[in-house]
């Protein structure tokens, strides 16, 4: 059989693009991945699956546990680690946008880092015992109005966002709201559902299941638009609160300053690994669902306005963290 020139170059390319494949595949670096979270939490289940979703642009992606101070001690071993792009933290947004206005010593801010995208968000909501709550938003705060101790809401810690969306709600709508700090976002819940505690504000997935199941009633979501899974609960932008309108998102990063080369295909690689199915379903199996803008630019946009409105919700309530 006669082999055209043509012919014989399509051969040649066919033949070659599995040795082209793997050169790119091998030439990404190794990456290390910091969480400043335990194994087994919700950062730390999404910083794996993100890796695991590198794989398939050529990088090999190890995950780093360095949990304490509310994952401040990470993102300060991402400062230490050389700006070469091969070392990343995966982080919740809080730690980039409100941190930075509550504690003083904090090392590390949005001037420092290079942004890679979002991987994933979660909304929060107001929930109160269904037993023996209010059957509304405007109910709870009217009741606390008449009577402060009604008020009490619990949150995930001092200085969560939580605590600051309470202190949004209560200057808004003046009633007298008060912060019961606990060690965890599903601490409260039991003290909510036998009524010690009169509400709590924390992320979603630890609410709708309870809200299913008839042991908490959700008041409010801070999502923009009523949600699927909860249809019977009204956003709070809908009840006449759209500054109560947040969510949290966990920010992949690394150091200003890395290489172009190095960091844009890992940009690329990051948007495919975030939206490949298994990554989609890792995530939300944690409770979030996979971010609405994955890319640099939105991200960074969103940072900045996020940093922008809690420096002016702390300063209104007059906030400062003691650790």
């Amino acid at each position: 059989m006669r082999i055209t020139r043509r012919r014989l170059l399509a051969l040649m390319a066919a033949s070659s693009s599995p040795l082209i494949a793997t050169r790119i595949a091998t030439s990404a670096p190794p990456i290390k991945m910091i969480v400043g979270f335990r194994p087994g939490g919700t950062a730390d289940t999404i910083a794996r699956a993100v890796a695991e979703g590198l794989r398939a642009s050529g990088y090999t992606c190890v995950v780093e546990n360095r949990p304490g101070a509310s994952g401040r001690l990470a993102a300060e071993a991402l400062l230490r680690a050389p700006p070469d792009g091969t070392t990343l933290l995966m982080t919740p947004s809080p730690n980039l946008t409100l941190f930075p206005h509550i504690y003083s010593d904090l090392k590390v801010g949005l001037g420092d880092l290079s942004i890679v995208g979002t991987a994933a968000e979660v909304q929060m909501g107001l929930a109160v015992s269904k037993e023996v709550g209010p059957a509304t938003l405007a109910q709870f705060l009217e009741q606390a109005r008449n009577d402060p101790s009604r008020g009490f809401y619990g949150t995930p810690g001092t200085g969560s966002v939580m605590q600051l969306l309470g202190s949004v709600l209560a200057q808004r709508s003046q009633a007298p709201l008060s912060n019961v700090p606990y060690k965890g976002g599903a601490e409260s819940l039991n003290d909510v559902i036998s009524g010690t505690v009169p509400a709590a504000i924390t992320a979603l997935p630890n609410l709708i299941p309870m809200h299913q199941a008839g042991r908490l009633r959700i008041l409010a979501v801070t999502s923009d638009k009523r949600l699927s899974a909860i249809p019977d609960v009204p956003t709070f932008a809908s009840l006449g609160y759209p500054e109560m309108t947040a969510s949290e998102y966990m920010c992949l990063v690394a150091r200003k300053g890395s290489p172009a080369e190095v960091f844009d295909p890992l940009m690329a690689a990051f948007a495919t690994a975030v939206n490949a199915r298994a990554t989609v379903a890792v995530i939300e199996k944690t409770g979030f669902e996979r971010a609405s803008s994955v890319g640099q630019s939105a991200t960074l946009a969103r940072l900045t306005a996020d940093s922008a409105r809690w420096k002016a919700a702390v300063k209104d309530s007059g906030f400062r963290a003691t650790e």
